[in-house]
């Protein structure tokens, strides 16, 4: 029973490494897309007015 374990948590460890990737991804180009959609109606994007600060 021990070596079952040993798979199901390994398995666990890379689906949950992969999901957190992926939503990294996910955040990325959602902040991308605001990012080309603000400039796209004239507005500074976020990164640009906190630096203005």
């Amino acid at each position: 029973m021990r070596i079952k374990w040993e798979l199901l948590v390994g398995k666990a460890l890379i689906v949950g490494a992969w999901l957190l990737f992926a939503q990294i991804v996910w955040v990325g180009v959602d902040a991308g897309m605001n990012a080309e959609r603000s400039a796209a109606e004239g507005e500074p994007a976020r990164a640009e007015r906190h630096q203005d600060r």
